[in-house]
């Protein structure tokens, strides 16, 4: 073989090696990149039981109120998943979401005509947007429960 054709060989090979690796990072770059978003969503995922209450002004609980809630979820095929639904509290003024796992939880709006939200009770704040982190460590000491809803509170209004 001559030197001109060892020559074309090692280019050929050096190629080959370089078309193989640019190859190797174009597929194998989205693969370890999206694991390892996966183990980070994976590891806020949290298992999870919501329960809350909306009362009056003079803590009477109020029936049929609509609480908007959007669920923030992932898993493994379905990646990042949004589900945003509606519940109607019970004629104890009361709702829940869950049992289930997730990552959070936003309630907003709280509904219902001739009643206006004012806040939350407990804990206290007020405002119309309520996020809860279940990922969170600041959320484990403030779990509500069936005996100890977060509750929020809804004036009566003038407004038809």
């Amino acid at each position: 073989m001559s030197s001109d054709g060892k020559k074309a060989c090692t280019v050929s090979a050096i190629l080959s090696v370089a078309v193989l690796f640019a190859l190797g990072l174009l597929f194998a770059y989205p693969i370890v990149w999206w694991w390892g978003m996966h183990e980070v969503y994976t590891g806020m995922v949290r298992e999870f039981e919501f329960h809350g209450m909306v009362v009056d002004n003079e803590d009477r609980p109020i029936a049929g109120v609509n609480v908007g809630a959007e669920l923030y979820t992932y898993s493994l095929f379905r990646g990042k998943n949004y589900r945003k639904f509606v519940i109607a509290t019970d004629r104890d003024g009361r709702f829940s979401v869950g049992p289930g796992k997730a990552i959070s939880l936003k309630l907003y709006p709280i509904e219902k005509s001739g009643y206006k939200v004012r806040g939350r009770k407990w804990p206290n704040d007020g405002g119309d947007y309520w996020p809860y982190n279940f990922s969170s460590p600041s959320y484990k000491g403030v779990i509500a429960s069936q005996t100890v809803p977060f509750t929020f509170v809804m004036d009566p209004t003038t407004d038809p």
